[in-house]
């Protein structure tokens, strides 16, 4: 099973976090796929194969979905962290 990498960072002035691509392109050299089998990296959609490039695409747009739901989901308990008390 691939492995996909993202970085999050947290801006403490705003005290937001929020999904950095663009370190993600530095440090992963815009390969952020990791094929442990075959333990390469790979950028999404470079597949020649039509069907892995398919779900290689719907796994972008889940993965892209999922990012902003926690990053919002990171933001809002930051910003109820201590309410509580």
């Amino acid at each position: 099973m691939s492995q996909h990498h993202f970085i999050l960072k947290f801006d403490s002035t705003a005290g937001e976090w929020s999904h950095d691509v663009e370190s993600e392109l530095l440090r992963f050299d815009g390969k952020t796929i990791y094929h442990p089998k075959e333990d390469r990296w790979v950028a999404p959609n470079t597949n020649s194969d039509e069907v892995l490039v398919y779900a290689s695409s719907i796994i972008d747009k889940t993965s892209t979905l999922l990012m902003s739901q926690l990053v919002t989901l990171l933001n809002t308990m930051y910003a109820n962290a201590g309410k509580d008390k």
